[in-house]
């Protein structure tokens, strides 16, 4: 659920300082009507939207469960480095 602190698009936001952000990439396309996309770090859970506003809202509460621990064996896409 959104709250004041949630907007619908990352342009709308304005206040909310005493709540810690972070930045979250995220790939998108559109196909036919809707927008599709997903969390760049969770690739293989997608999600949809009749406009890019609320594709970026179902990412946002996407995110909310897979962090929630609720969703079982979530994989997650991170960086290795190693030496040449």
């Amino acid at each position: 659920m959104a709250d004041e602190c949630t907007p619908p698009s990352i342009a709308a936001w304005r206040g909310c300082e005493d709540r810690s952000m972070k930045t979250i990439k995220f790939t998108y396309w559109q196909d036919g009507d809707y927008f599709l996309g997903f969390l760049n770090d969770y690739p293989d859970y997608q999600t949809q939207g009749k406009s890019k506003e609320e594709l970026i809202s179902n990412l946002r509460d996407l995110l909310a469960d897979l962090e929630s621990g609720e969703v079982p064996y979530v994989r997650k896409v991170e960086e290795l480095v190693v030496a040449e």
